[in-house]
């Protein structure tokens, strides 16, 4: 059973959105791709030659969800990243990148630099405990 106010007083709004999920596995993962929608862009030219899909970062865990990446102001050739372990146990996830990078730090909520991480061939093993929020700033030559 499900009960909901859509109509409380003085609301003016009559249209309204819900999803359900029942025994997801992934909830985190569904919540998501319900709340980013695809976008799409028309081009004047088919595919690139990478194919028609592609990753631009890519974890291997999925309990470790990436929430935002963006680039910083002063330093154009970095990229930091936010992600959250949310399924409550420590896990151990693979960060692959489309380029090496130079250099990959753990960075506070301040950007400070906490610790530096090994950069090995395949990607940057991370170790998330439970429910940790975890900043990395990823520079590229």
């Amino acid at each position: 059973m499900l009960d909901s106010l859509l109509l409380t007083d003085g609301e003016m709004c009559r249209d309204f959105s819900f999803a359900i999920s029942l025994d997801d596995d992934l909830p985190h993962q569904t919540e998501q791709d319900w709340l980013t929608p695809s976008i799409v862009v028309p081009v004047d030219q088919g595919p690139p030659a990478a194919g028609t899909s592609s990753w631009l970062f890519h974890l291997d865990a999925p309990s470790v969800l990436l929430i935002d990446i963006h680039v910083s102001q002063d330093q154009p050739r970095s990229v930091a990243l936010r992600m959250v372990e949310t399924y409550g146990y420590a896990t151990e996830t693979l960060l692959q990148c489309p380029r090496r990078p130079s250099a990959v730090v753990v960075v506070n909520s301040l950007g400070e630099p906490q610790r530096s991480l090994e950069i090995q061939d395949e990607g940057i093993v991370l170790r998330v405990g439970c429910y940790e929020f975890l900043q990395l700033r990823l520079d590229f030559a």
